[in-house]
């Protein structure tokens, strides 16, 4: 049996202005699991999977709606960044077109749907909460508006490719908001040769999340990018929309990215060693080293959880270290840059995760890499250096939200 449970925190979406339809969609999916691919069985972690972006373009619906998150940053007093996100209706609404179940069949799991929506945040190894938008992605978005330098668009002949990997994205708003600034640049680049490649990896457990919510995120941030190309000072855009998915629109987004040299990978399932070597493959080659940003928020809520996140995460930040070390032929040769922003709250009251419990796990999990190490100085390893970055709220101001940097020590 699933486990299941509430936040107890805010209960609901980051809001625009209306609060009804923003409720989660966990029962829904549980409903609807035994409909998912063969690697999605009850009593067993889902097995990483990588998905072709062709393939969950191809099952979106003819239209989707969309409205604006609007996130404040500090850079002026009136300043925001508007990142464009599918409406939770709209998901709601191709989840029941999914379904094949008579409607006046009392077992029909669309019943069952509107019936029990919203009685959970997550159930266990079946939905972990991405069809919602929760507050620490926010905080990351806000924390990479006001610090460029984490994602510099490298323009420069000869610079390495980049790689942006958001774990656990759901809404993934921080890499939507990645995404719609290498838009902006790349779109508006005289530099002659192109600007090296950037790889968008995003890994959810579910993969309906990545379908119904992760994706059509991208699209939206490019589609209605590519509406405002024409003006230098566009207007606003409305807070709510539809969007029509016509196949010209699909091949255009395809052919845009590729012109612009960027690549888009998503990967469902659990954590483990099996999604680690998947990212791995992922990876982007080059002769110059990679720059690696990892992206990862409300991802240690679960004590269980807290071990292979952690593991991941490692795996990730080492990839670039050792492959530049292999191609310099090197002992000690400078690795490629590698950095993670971690946002979660301090505590997750009647869960049992938080930020204490996660760093450390980080220190043992590192000290026992780096022990390793003593008897393999080409692994790319290294002692990392952990900073809080970012807090919001607590004493008094609700639960205490944190953004952590973790860095490989050496890296350029």
């Amino acid at each position: 049996m699933a486990q299941s449970f509430n936040f107890g925190f805010s209960g609901d979406d980051i809001e625009v202005e209306e609060s009804n339809d923003d409720t989660n969609l966990a029962d829904a999916l549980s409903m609807r699991k035994e409909d998912q691919s063969a690697a999605f069985k009850s009593d067993k972690f889902a097995e990483p999977r990588v998905h072709s972006l062709e393939e969950i373009l191809s099952s979106l619906p003819s239209k989707i709606a969309y409205n604006h998150l609007s996130i404040p940053i500090s850079t002026s007093p009136d300043a925001a960044i508007s990142l464009p996100r599918r409406e939770l209706f709209d998901v709601r609404l191709q989840l029941m077109a999914e379904d094949e179940s008579p409607k006046d069949d009392p077992a029909s799991k669309t019943n069952n749907i509107l019936n029990t929506l919203g009685s959970d945040d997550v159930k266990s190894s079946v939905y972990e909460g991405g069809l919602k938008s929760w507050e620490c992605s926010s905080d990351l978005v806000k924390l990479l508006a006001e610090n460029r330098e984490y994602f510099r668009n490298k323009s420069e002949a000869g610079e390495g490719p980049i790689h942006v990997i958001e774990l656990g994205a759901g809404t993934a708003l921080p890499t939507v908001s990645l995404f719609q600034q290498c838009l902006h640049d790349r779109s508006n680049s005289q530099v002659s040769p192109p600007p090296p490649p950037i790889t968008f990896t995003l890994a959810d457990y579910n993969i309906d999340v990545l379908r119904l919510v992760t994706v059509p995120n991208l699209l939206l941030t490019w589609a209605l990018h590519r509406e405002t190309l024409p003006s230098t000072s566009p207007a606003p855009p409305s807070s709510t929309g539809d969007l029509d998915l016509a196949r010209t629109l699909l091949t255009s987004f395809l052919a845009d990215l590729h012109s612009l040299n960027v690549t888009i990978n998503t990967i469902s399932g659990a954590w483990g060693p099996n999604f680690s070597t998947l990212l791995s493959s992922l990876s982007p080659t080059s002769p110059n080293p990679a720059s690696t940003l990892i992206l990862a928020s409300e991802t240690i809520y679960s004590p269980q959880s807290l071990s292979p996140f952690t593991e991941v995460l490692l795996s990730a930040l080492h990839l670039h270290s050792a492959d530049k070390r292999r191609s310099s032929g090197e002992q000690g040769a400078s690795p490629g840059s590698s950095t993670a922003l971690v946002a979660a709250k301090k505590v997750y009251f009647g869960v049992g995760g938080g930020m204490d419990e996660f760093v450390q796990g980080l220190r043992k999990a590192d000290d026992d890499d780096d022990d390793d190490d003593d008897d393999d100085d080409d692994d790319g390893g290294g002692r990392l250096s952990i900073r809080e970055v970012a807090a919001v709220g607590g004493a008094g101001s609700g639960v205490a939200r944190i953004v952590l940097e973790v860095g490989v020590m050496g890296d350029a």
